[in-house]
């Protein structure tokens, strides 16, 4: 996996929207919906909304 995304993954880890479990050799990824996201300038507020919103527009 490129370093930029191993940082994303780490900054979002570290924001507490994702949560990082390690398997084996591999990493399993759990995303947490209701961790508050944005500000007054946007209207998505939580993490739930934001990929609901990205997923309506795929």
């Amino acid at each position: 996996m490129p370093r930029a995304a191993l940082t994303l993954l780490r900054d979002l880890e570290d924001a507490n929207v994702l949560h990082r479990v390690r398997v084996g050799r591999r990493n399993r990824y759990t995303i947490h919906p209701d961790t508050r996201v944005g500000g007054e300038v946007c209207d998505v507020r939580t993490v739930g909304q934001f990929l609901s919103f990205s997923s309506e527009e795929a």
